[in-house]
């Protein structure tokens, strides 16, 4: 039953490797040290090694439940005559709980496969005038003109930018920034988005001069995101399949079980309790900030001069007391920007990142950085899901291995079928002729 699927996920790992850099997405994607250390180095290449892993996890899941079906609708349209479809919907009418639950991992590839679009995020920035433009992942991002929009609360400073790919007029965006009167000066900014299911593009206006027009803009595109709204819309339907009641249980005429409580769901749950409460002391959420008059308006967009302030400003959250601790690059409140002003300074000096990052953390405290320090308990924030990860993989090479020497056996050994293959579309021809009964 494996073979199927790990035929699928090594043409996978095939083609992710040699035919992936020619369509732009390259198995293995470099990135950025968290900590200039050894730990720092190993992170950086398991983070890079992502989404290959993800893309080949991904098949041998999507494969393996696929299987699941066809070999159900094939069972069923042999004992029945019916057509592909109706033996698919009534297989999975008769079986909602095991095919329902198909479904909802259906979806849960869906949004990994969405999540991995993350790694091959392109972002560029540029000053423009009116009828310039940028490329970006080859998109065309060409600035038409700005505007202003006045209300009793706030102005709206809105910039129209046309989309095209290949010379051709595919969207328009207009992204925008509004000036409330209250608190006197603040602004938002507000991203425009235009979303298909091939990649998502986020067109951000930093600043227009009103008199020259001339504005400075951030474009970035990031593939695959949609994917994520589809897959938790696939999780919703596959959990309605396995909720739906029956005919029979809507008149009546069967008695559900009790719901039973087993050990290993009361460990589950205490463990869920355990480790929520672990990641609460460890990482205290922003939510508890905001009883002190905090507020997100604070939250817009910082122009990074190069790739090391992207790397570090990320990092350092803002301390100022007012905001919800936003991180440096997004927070434009005046103690953010005089911090930045400090710590560009202090770049031009040599000082090196990590040096910037213990400092800031000895003068504002641990709550002040957004990564975990490569210290005492805080590596366990990153050194349990690994391990785990490690422990999980070793596992299921240990049962393929054992399942690949005794799979076969215990079928014949059953009496269903002399294969293993036959042994479990007997067992599953058995199992869906009593689903009929």
């Amino acid at each position: 039953m494996l073979i199927v699927p790990c035929s699928a996920a090594l043409i996978m790992l095939v083609l992710h490797v040699f035919a992936g850099p020619l369509a732009g997405f390259p198995a293995y994607v470099p990135s950025d040290d968290i900590y200039d250390t050894l730990t720092g180095r190993v992170l950086a290449i398991v983070y890079g090694c992502a989404p290959v892993l993800a893309t080949v996890a991904c098949t041998f899941v999507l494969v393996g439940h696929l299987q699941e079906f066809w070999r159900g609708t094939r069972v069923r349209m042999r004992n029945t005559n019916e057509s592909f479809l109706l033996a698919l919907f009534e297989l999975i009418t008769r079986a909602k709980r095991r095919y329902g639950g198909y479904l909802v991992h259906l979806g849960l590839v869906a949004m990994y496969f969405g999540f991995t679009g993350s790694a091959y995020d392109t972002e560029k920035e540029a000053a423009l005038r009116p009828g310039q433009s940028l490329e970006v992942r080859g998109f065309t991002m060409r600035y038409e003109g700005s505007r202003m929009e006045v209300d009793p609360n706030r102005r709206m400073l809105w910039t129209d930018m046309t989309v095209l790919r290949d010379g051709k007029r595919v969207a328009s965006v207009s992204p925008a920034k509004a000036i409330y009167s209250k608190p006197p000066d603040t602004a938002t900014t507000e991203v425009a988005i235009r979303s298909t299911l091939t990649e998502d593009i986020y067109a951000i206006m930093n600043t227009v001069n009103p008199e020259t027009k001339l504005g400075t803009f951030r474009v970035i595109v990031r593939p695959f995101v949609a994917w994520i709204w589809l897959g938790g819309l696939f999780m919703i339907f596959g959990t309605a399949v396995c909720m739906a009641p029956s005919v029979r249980e809507v008149l009546g005429d069967v008695r559900l079980p009790a719901p039973r409580r087993s050990g290993a769901a009361m460990a589950t749950g205490l463990l869920l309790f355990l480790g929520t409460a672990a990641a609460w002391h460890v990482a205290p959420s922003s939510a508890q900030g905001q009883g002190d008059g905090s507020s997100s308006l604070m939250a817009g967009t910082v122009e990074m001069k190069n790739p090391t302030e992207k790397q570090l400003f990320p990092r350092l959250l803002c301390m100022c007391g007012g905001c919800q601790r936003l991180p440096l690059s997004s927070c434009i409140c005046s103690w953010a920007e005089k911090m930045r002003a400090k710590i560009r300074d202090d770049l031009d000096l040599g000082v090196s990142v990590a040096k910037i990052q213990d400092d800031y953390r000895a003068e504002h405290g641990s709550r002040s950085i957004a990564i975990p320090s490569d210290r005492g308990l805080d590596r366990a924030l990153w050194a349990v899901p690994l391990t785990l990860i490690a422990i999980m993989a070793g596992f299921l090479v240990w049962r393929g291995k054992k399942w690949m020497r005794t799979g076969p056996v215990l079928a014949t050994a059953s009496g269903v079928a002399p294969g293993a293959a036959e042994g479990y579309d007997a067992a599953l021809d058995d199992e869906l002729r009593k689903l009929d009964e």
